[in-house]
C-alpha cells in the first residue's frame, strides 16, 4: 500500500534501504539510546528558542505553562540535546520573532522511540504531510492525522500480542491526543457531530480522512449527479487576501479539498486531482447532500449510500469498459482535428449528452491510433 501510494498519489513514505546512509544513521541513533537506558514511556515538554546569539537552546517543563523565553534555568544547546532523546514522545514548543519583536510559537510532537516510529509508519501513510522516514517522525500542529488515527492506535494497543513496552508508548500518544494540547475539544465535539449529523464549519474537515470515498454534487441537485472522488488532503484557505486572515481585505476563510478520481489519458489510467471549496457558513448544516456540496459515503442515510454506492460504482465499471473496449478512450474538450487526406474532418465541442456516438481514427494515423468518442 505505502509503495502504490507513494507512486500514484505523491506520498512521502520512503521505505529505508538497510544499506543506505539514512537507515545507518538511524540504527545508530536507536543503538546510542538503548546504551543509555531503555527509552522512558513518557511525554517530555521542551521549549526552544532563540538565544542572544542566535544560537537555539531547549528548556525541558512539566505541566501546561512553559517558561518564558530569557528567564533563567537550566537549559540546554539545541544541537546537545541527545538526552531527551530516552523519551519515547517530545512536544517541542518552539518560539520564534518578528521583524517587529513580537513572539510567534509553533508547536510540533516528535516520535522518538523506534518501535512506535514503525507502528506509526505502518497506519500514517495516507498523510502526504508527514515524513515517515526520519528519526524522530515529526508531526505538526494542528495534529489532525493524530484525530483520524486514534481508533487504529487504539486497536493495536488491544492486540494480545502486542509487545507491553509499545503498549505503553501507545498510551502516551493516545493520552497525548486526548488532551487539550491536542484533541481533546475537537473529540468532544465530534461526539456531538455524530449523534446529531449537523456540523459546523471548525468541525468540517473532521468528516474528511485521507482516502475517504466522497459524493460531490451541487446543493438541490439529485444525487445521481453526484461524482465519486477520494480525499487526498483538507487545508484552511481563504477566498482572497493574503494566508493569514485579513479583515481589511475582506478575506473569508474556506475549506479547501483536494479530491482523487481515475481517469483514461488515451493511453493508460491516471490519478487526477480536482479542487473544491467550500467557503465559511454560519451555525451548522445537517451532514447531507442537499446541504454540503461534499459529503462522505458512510454519513449518507442508508438508501442514499445505496443508491450512490451503486450509481459510483455502475458509472466506474461502463467506464473502464469503454477504455478497454479494443481502444483507448481520450476525454478532451474544445474541438478535435483528424487528418484524412483532404480536406480534414473536425469534430465540435460537446454538445448536449445524448448517446455516445464513435468515430474512429483512419487507417494511415500515426501511431498510437485513437479513437475520439463525442457527443452529439
Amino acid at each position: 500500500m505505502a509503495d502504490v501510494y507513494h507512486e500514484m498519489l505523491g506520498g512521502l513514505y520512503f521505505p529505508l534501504d538497510g544499506n543506505s546512509k539514512t537507515q545507518r544513521d538511524h540504527e545508530q541513533q536507536d543503538a546510542e539510546t538503548r546504551q543509555n537506558g531503555n527509552v522512558k514511556a513518557e511525554l517530555q515538554k521542551l521549549l526552544e528558542y532563540p538565544g542572544d546569539d542566535g544560537e537555539p537552546f531547549v528548556i525541558p517543563f512539566e505541566g501546561d505553562n512553559h517558561p518564558m523565553p530569557g528567564l533563567q534555568g537550566p537549559k540546554t544547546s539545541a544541537q546537545k540535546e541527545d538526552a531527551f532523546n530516552e523519551y519515547c514522545i517530545v512536544h517541542r514548543t518552539m518560539v520564534s520573532y518578528t521583524r517587529e519583536r513580537e513572539m510567534v510559537f509553533s508547536y510540533r510532537l516528535e516520535l522518538h522511540s523506534k518501535a512506535l516510529r514503525e507502528k506509526f509508519r505502518s497506519i500514517a501513510t495516507p498523510y502526504r504531510d508527514i515524513r515517515l522516514d526520519t528519526n524522530p517522525i515529526i508531526i505538526k500542529f494542528p495534529y489532525w492525522c493524530l484525530f483520524f488515527l486514534k481508533g487504529d492506535l487504539e486497536s493495536i494497543s488491544m492486540e494480545k500480542d502486542i509487545d507491553p513496552a509499545l503498549k505503553r508508548e501507545i498510551g502516551v500518544l493516545l493520552a497525548f491526543i486526548e488532551s487539550e494540547d491536542c484533541h481533546k475539544t475537537a473529540l468532544e465535539k465530534f461526539n456531538d457531530v455524530k449523534a446529531r449529523n449537523r456540523v459546523s464549519f471548525d468541525m468540517l474537515w473532521s468528516l474528511f480522512p485521507p482516502n475517504e470515498l466522497v459524493v460531490a454534487v451541487s446543493v438541490g441537485e439529485d444525487l445521481s449527479e453526484g461524482q465519486g472522488y477520494l480525499v487526498d488532503s483538507v487545508d484552511l484557505g481563504h477566498s482572497s487576501g493574503p494566508p493569514v486572515y485579513d479583515r481589511l481585505q475582506h478575506s473569508r476563510p474556506q475549506w479547501e479539498f483536494k479530491l482523487l478520481s481515475m481517469a483514461h489519458n488515451g493511453t493508460d489510467f491516471k490519478t487526477y486531482r480536482k479542487r473544491l471549496n467550500v467557503e465559511l457558513f454560519s451555525g451548522e448544516r445537517t451532514i447531507g447532500h442537499d446541504y454540503l456540496p461534499l459529503v462522505p459515503l458512510k454519513w449518507l442515510p442508508d438508501g442514499d449510500r445505496e443508491k450512490a454506492a451503486r450509481l459510483i460504482t455502475g458509472r466506474g465499471e461502463r467506464y473502464i469498459d469503454l477504455c478497454l473496449a479494443g481502444s483507448s478512450f481520450l476525454q478532451y474538450e474544445g474541438p478535435a482535428t483528424i487528418p484524412v487526406n483532404d480536406p480534414r474532418i473536425q469534430l465540435g465541442p460537446w454538445g448536449k449528452v445524448q448517446k455516445w456516438t464513435t468515430v474512429s481514427a483512419a487507417p494511415h494515423v500515426s501511431r498510437p491510433a485513437i479513437f475520439v468518442c463525442v457527443r452529439n
